[in-house]
């Protein structure tokens, strides 16, 4: 795992993740693990959390229309979804495990968050499996569903790592401080420690989100 400081990749010694903020975003192609850090975060967090899952949120929009409009009605509930769940304050820990694998798509999606109904810090992981560990990743999930599209997850993978990816890519300091706290590269979901350093913050404001 490498936490990102001040746009320096630098190799941390451990593989421990610090937690310190109420919003964690994760970010990264289709089943490099994040919806195993999702959970194991959750789990192991003492108090109560809150897991918004992409895959949750396709899941319950009507595919029988065009993309265009696949796709706002996605945006729409997700956003939706993320400021409900900020809104009610017994969320003490909210985790969105989402695809991102754009870096414009990333800046808007934190931009959006910030703007709407978020105004403390985030903390980002992005997961960067080695290939082999990405293959087993994919071979195991096709055991279970045979709808499994290799070639579509392997196009995301190389969009990821792409100049415009959100993995390569990093914002401009300006960005950077406003939108994240902490960012960190999981080379290994399952091999990483958790540490909580959660203090409770008043938020800024609340805006209402007007469809």
């Amino acid at each position: 795992m490498e936490r990102m400081m001040n746009f320096d990749r630098n190799i941390m010694a451990n593989t421990r993740l610090v937690i310190s903020t109420r919003l964690v975003v994760i970010v990264g192609p289709s089943t490099t693990g994040k919806t195993t850090l999702a959970k194991k975060i959750s789990s192991e967090f003492k108090g109560k959390s809150i897991i918004i899952s992409h895959d949750d949120v396709v899941n319950k929009i009507n595919k029988n229309q065009p993309q265009d409009k696949i796709d706002m009605q996605f945006r729409l509930l997700l956003i939706e979804q993320i400021k409900d769940a900020i809104n009610d304050e017994s969320n003490k820990l909210i985790i969105l495990d989402t695809l991102n694998i754009g870096y414009q798509s990333l800046l808007a999606f934190l931009c959006i968050i910030k703007a709407i109904c978020y105004s403390n810090e985030i903390t980002l992981f992005k997961t960067d499996l080695p290939f082999n560990l990405h293959e087993k990743y994919i071979r195991e999930r096709a055991k279970k569903d045979s709808k499994t599209d290799l070639k579509t997850i392997l196009a995301q993978r190389k969009f990821y790592y792409s100049n415009d990816g959100s993995l390569k890519a990093s914002f401009s300091n300006q960005y950077h401080d406003y939108l994240v706290d902490d960012e960190y590269i999981i080379t290994n979901p399952e091999a990483i420690t958790i540490q909580f350093d959660i203090v409770p913050k008043i938020e800024l404001f609340k805006q209402v989100w007007v469809k």
